[in-house]
């Protein structure tokens, strides 16, 4: 194993340690977990990007049915109004 390797395989136990995996790691299986710590991170952070639009789009919503409360409550007054009107 050259110094490079060994250097990678070093980083990435590190960047194993500080997620707490620290279980053995062979140079043989390094290029696969590397490939799955990738993954992990990737995915993770597009869970959080989700979540964060979700949320927005959560807020938004809340927004819209607040806005339109009003305008429920005008439709229903004026169904009721022309339903009187229509019945004299």
């Amino acid at each position: 194993m050259n110094f490079a390797s060994e250097s990678s395989l070093s980083s990435l136990r590190h960047e194993l340690s500080a997620l707490d995996y620290t279980e053995p790691l062979g140079a043989e299986s390094a290029p696969l977990v590397q490939r799955l710590l990738s993954d992990l991170i990737l995915t993770t952070d597009t869970i959080d990007k989700l979540q964060g639009r979700a949320s927005e789009y959560e807020r938004q919503a809340t927004r819209a049915l607040e806005d339109v409360a009003p305008l429920r409550k005008d439709s229903s007054r004026l169904v009721r109004e022309n339903n009187e009107v229509r019945s004299q």
